[in-house]
């Protein structure tokens, strides 16, 4: 008897099938996805096909893997600051398309990027359309289908920044998202479409983010336990349906487990050695809880919000959104529909708990972008109050219900506030090629803790220009292990181009990104002469330096196995470099080599500071410090710093020949 009341709660039985014929949700699909399409347009029609640009931190460090994507060779999603990336590239794939269809073939936009941007919007409103359509074949009503896109414009709307235009991974799960929800209903009343959309969302979602599988899982499972269910244990009729099921699971599957068996450490290794070794507080149930609700309030700053220690009285008002859609579902005249509103409340709410239970296991600051999908959720409740309103007005006000619908939802559409692209504020105008001698060089640039937007930006544009790009290997947690170099390694590059971004130069963005915020010695005129400090060098670009500390003072550190010096001189003349091994704790002394143009020309295990003198006999010189003992302060226990440190790099002098 109780598995008989809790299978009636969780799936509440009414007509599986629908009065909607394939016209009717051809129709709702198509017009889904041009309101949708033509909202987010409004805002981003001057951005998509207005001149070409250059985009910079996140977005170009993503397009590198953009770019792995539209070779059929990326296996992984967007990185992330905990030095892993998330789980999988379909997001990626789909703007590689993008770029391939709008911007090489048909040239409707002038850039990359805005061809990533278009492909993105178009994206998002095949998901919302596809929700649309699902949503009213699950309630069987064509109305419930208006009802879910003005309910969407609204959300849209009201948020503080990020939209549908957006294609920053944390504002992209949107529409995946609000299809997953949706599709999880349909497919617990037996519907076919409704299970094959939920594997297509449950793919999109676990690729955008490595903590959607907490929610994807149970989610998905509700929709599968009430397909199964409604089959009543006959397959048969259901082959062809399981088949696309698995085809696309297989896909999104694919990368994920290529990267597992193919790649040392693979991405899960990783992800499970962030998971051991994370101990970093987490938000209360308290904090989680308000967190949540706080989506209803649309805060742009929940996690200022939760420092101010905000009560969850202050969240009275989505405690009331959430219990008036639960009254439009439980006690508004339904009719033999309700069944099809009540799975999609059930759904919402599942997904509703499992969201907060994710923000319980939130790290770091509560921010509004780290759970931009629960807008969704909004979306649906906003939807289920939205039907309870217009079925109170269709049984006791039906002569006026139609004009008063209509009025709202032309009201809604008209107050709509379009936003603009949220990447175009991070982005540089690009007139012309940055580099144009750049095709078959190898570029080794240097990123910085403040340089990383515009260095992003110039490694981006270089590879686009056919150069060959390396950055720092501690950078690797962004740039990926294709774009990053080990200093043992650098005799593998031939002529190398190193570029060090200029201290204190930051290029306004929407304005061009040019090489004179670089320091390039090899393009240079002038040759390194006299007597400085390594910092002073570095920062009036007589030299640049490849895998260093910032030189924010006379000296910089070697990181990892060691760094490299590049600069232009006299052939003959004489070079000094001056050095000391970084002690501490146990480590008395630290082995150097030094390589001159890739040619030995010291070799020592040093206990203090040394120099080092060499005949030059090149143009361009490279010079190596290789460091194999380096270590980190945090692993000697002499301090916080994770980088492994080798030699402090001090002076530096070229002295003509006698």
């Amino acid at each position: 008897m109780l598995m008989k009341h809790t299978k009636a709660l969780l799936f509440p039985t009414g007509p599986t099938t629908s009065s909607l014929t394939k016209t009717d949700l051809s129709t709702i699909f198509f017009t889904a996805f041009l309101v949708i399409l033509c909202t987010q347009l409004v805002g981003t029609l001057h951005f998509i096909f207005g001149p070409a640009v250059l985009e910079s931190g996140d977005f170009a460090a993503n397009a590198l893997q953009i770019s792995n994507a539209g070779r059929m060779k990326e296996l992984l999603g967007n990185y992330s600051r905990w030095h892993f990336h998330h789980p999988g590239p379909a997001f990626f794939y789909v703007y590689a398309l993008g770029e391939l269809v709008f911007f090489k073939a048909l040239h409707l936009v002038n850039s990359p990027h805005q061809a990533h941007v278009l492909a993105g919007v178009i994206l998002q409103s095949f998901f919302v359309a596809l929700s649309t359509c699902l949503c009213a074949l699950t309630c069987d009503s064509k109305r419930a289908s208006s009802s879910l896109v003005l309910s969407v414009i609204i959300v849209l709307g009201l948020t503080t920044f990020g939209s549908l235009s957006s294609i920053w991974p944390p504002h992209v799960l949107f529409g995946p998202f609000l299809l997953l929800v949706i599709a999880a209903a349909a497919a617990s009343r037996g519907q076919d479409s409704g299970l094959v959309a939920l594997t297509l969302a449950s793919g999109f979602c676990v690729h955008g983010h490595i903590a959607q599988a907490a929610l994807v899982i149970p989610v998905a499972a509700y929709g599968a336990i009430g397909w199964i269910l409604s089959t009543g244990g006959n397959w048969r009729p259901h082959v062809r349906t399981l088949t696309w099921l698995l085809a696309i699971a297989f896909v999104f599957a694919l990368p994920i487990l290529i990267n597992a068996a193919f790649v040392r450490p693979s991405n899960l290794q990783e992800v499970i050695a962030y998971l051991h070794a994370n101990q970093d507080p987490r938000p209360s149930f308290h904090s989680a809880l308000r967190y949540i609700l706080g989506f209803w309030l649309f805060d742009p700053f929940p996690e200022a919000t939760a420092d101010n220690g905000a009560t969850l009285a202050s969240a009275w008002l989505p405690a009331l959104f959430l219990c008036l859609s639960n009254l439009a579902v439980f006690f508004t005249p339904l009719g033999h529909r309700a069944s099809g509103y009540r799975t999609i409340f059930l759904s919402a709410l599942l997904a509703l708990i499992m969201s907060i239970f994710w923000a319980t296991r939130i790290t770091g600051p509560l921010y509004e972008f780290n759970s931009f999908y629960v807008y969704a959720l909004v979306a649906i409740n906003a939807f289920l109050i939205m039907e309870g309103v217009a079925v109170l007005l269709q049984e006791y006000a039906r002569p006026i219900a139609p004009a008063v619908f209509l009025l709202a939802g032309v009201i809604i559409i008209l107050s709509y506030r379009p936003h603009s692209a949220f990447s175009s504020g991070e982005a540089y105008v690009l007139p012309s090629p940055i580099m144009p001698s750049a095709r078959g060089k190898s570029a080794l640039i240097s990123v910085t803790t403040e340089s990383w937007p515009m260095t992003t930006a110039l490694a981006l544009e270089l590879h686009r220009e056919g150069a060959s790009v390396h950055v720092n290997k501690d950078w690797e947690f962004m740039f990926g292990k294709k774009y990053s170099l080990d200093v043992l390694s650098l005799s593998t590059i031939s002529n190398p181009i190193f570029i060090n971004p200029r201290l204190g130069a930051n290029p306004a963005k929407q304005s061009p990104l040019g090489l004179d915020a670089f320091c390039i010695p090899a393009m240079e005129q002038k040759r390194y002469v006299g007597d400085h400090s390594i910092g002073e060098a570095l920062r009036d670009c007589s030299l640049a330096s490849f895998s260093t500390t910032e030189p924010s003072g006379d000296f910089v550190f070697s990181l990892g196995h060691g760094a490299a010096l590049q600069f232009k001189a006299n052939r003959g003349d004489r070079m000094t470099l001056q050095l000391a091994p970084f002690l501490g704790a146990n480590v008395k002394e630290q082995h150097v080599e030094i390589l001159l143009s890739g040619k030995s020309i010291h070799s020592a295990t040093l206990k203090g500071s040394a120099s080092v003198e060499a005949e030059l006999n090149c143009d361009l010189c490279t010079l190596e410090i290789r460091t194999p003992d380096a270590f980190s302060p945090l692993s000697a226990g002499i301090g916080g710093d994770g980088r492994e440190l080798g030699f402090a790099l001090q002076r530096f002098s070229i002295r003509p020949a006698n």
